[in-house]
């Protein structure tokens, strides 16, 4: 692992669990490393985003070289350490553990490659890199409470030059029978980025047997929420859910936030005197600002003063227990929620759906199309094209009927009725 050329190194200080869980990247870099004045090579690496990981730094061959040792706080101080000290030892004997290592890794698994393209790129470039690496385990795991999802042979374990491209077809038929099509063709193309970039870092010279799998076909989600379900929505949450899948729901339907931002929205983005909402860092890697109407910011005050009452008021809208701090996870509540609601099976609604229902309503209401983009912050127009042209059913319609009108019209003028009276006969 070597450092990019905005990458920094910070002085060093005595590693502590409450030091580290302080400390911060430099706003102007992507990445930052301290020194642990206690071991010599240790170091925690700190991304912009906040990722926190120990690696082993030291010169041999006057060559200055890292390696990742693992996540913090999921690897210790004291592993840490200890692996510090081993490849100290070895360094000692004569021993360059940096080719050792490089060439140890002539022989890695899928579990290996895969790590290695989490630490050396997915980190760097996607946000959602966590529920990347879920989603890879799922892959194989199956899921928490249901373990017959699991697949039967666990490609993670094999050397790359073992995977041949029959077993991974095998895995995406297998995957496909077990989670569904959609999710088997997103792991097929996660593997398939996955071999290309270890291809790329001379980490594998064989072939990718990702490559040249057919995907299951697939049709867009279309689902957003007609009017009278939105109403009915809306009566359900305000009768049949707590106050935090109740406001976050609202929430996303009325603001059309996505899920990952408003779970982590904090009250010092909330600017009551201006109504004006700030998401820092989107998606698309760019600010979002919020014009807050009526609605939304008398659920947001009323959000506030039910957490002071509950002394849960503090940094984030929707606190959480766990090491974020902020909410992470509404889809138990949401799926008892929904279906008590009438919102499953065959009208199944997503959380994602709501965002995209805010959208249908804009459309439906004839909001010019670069308004409906900007309300849902897409980056490219055709997203919102495609959104603005499911909705406009009704538009449609009144524009072919004003077409038949005027051929209508056209053709009464052109050829008027002649009323005539029929003589009778006597």
């Amino acid at each position: 692992m070597t450092s990019d050329s905005r990458s920094k190194t910070a002085n060093g200080f005595h590693f502590t669990k409450k030091r580290l869980d302080n400390i911060s990247a430099h706003l102007d870099s992507k990445q930052v490393y301290y020194a642990d004045d206690g071991m010599r090579g240790l170091e925690i690496s700190v991304t912009k985003g906040g990722t926190k990981s120990f690696v082993f730094r030291r010169k041999q061959d006057g060559v200055t070289r890292r390696l990742w040792l693992g996540y913090f706080p999921d690897m210790t101080i004291e592993q840490a350490r200890g692996k510090a000290a081993a490849f100290n030892s070895q360094i000692s004997q004569g021993v360059n553990i940096f080719e050792k290592l490089a060439t140890e890794k002539s022989e890695l698994t899928l579990q290996n490659l895969f790590d290695e393209y989490v630490t050396r790129h997915a980190q760097k470039t996607r946000k959602t890199w966590k529920e990347m690496t879920e989603q890879f385990n799922r892959s194989f795991d199956g899921d928490v409470k249901d373990r017959s999802r699991a697949l039967a042979v666990d490609l993670r374990k094999k050397k790359l030059s073992a995977i041949t491209p029959k077993m991974a077809e095998q895995f995406h038929g297998e995957l496909a029978k077990k989670r569904g099509e959609y999710s088997a063709n997103r792991s097929v193309q996660l593997l398939r980025a996955v071999f290309n970039k270890g291809k790329l870092w001379k980490l594998f010279d064989g072939e990718n047997p990702f490559v040249g799998i057919t995907l299951f076909p697939e049709k867009p989600r279309e689902r957003f929420l007609s009017k009278e379900e939105a109403t009915t929505l809306l009566l359900k949450l305000e009768t049949d859910a707590d106050d935090t899948l109740r406001d976050f729901v609202k929430l996303s339907l009325f603001t059309g936030i996505r899920k990952s931002n408003l779970m982590a929205l904090r009250w010092q983005d909330v600017d009551f005197d201006s109504g004006l909402l700030t998401v820092p860092d989107t998606k698309n890697n760019t600010k979002q600002e919020l014009a807050l109407g009526g609605h939304e910011i008398a659920l947001l005050a009323s959000r506030r003063e039910i957490l002071k009452l509950n002394a849960q008021y503090g940094m984030f809208v929707f606190p959480g227990t766990g090491t974020t701090g902020h909410l992470t996870d509404i889809k138990k509540s949401w799926s008892t929620f929904r279906k008590n609601a009438g919102f499953a099976g065959d009208k199944h609604v997503t959380l994602h759906d709501l965002r995209r229902s805010l959208g249908a309503a804009m459309a439906n209401a004839n909001v010019n199309i670069a308004l409906v983009k900007a309300a849902l912050h897409h980056k490219d127009l055709k997203t919102t094209v495609r959104v603005y042209a499911l909705t406009q059913q009704d538009a449609v319609r009144d524009a072919r009927q004003q077409a038949h009108n005027a051929w209508l019209q056209v053709k009464e003028k052109d050829n008027p009725k002649k009323l005539t009276k029929r003589k009778s006969k006597t």
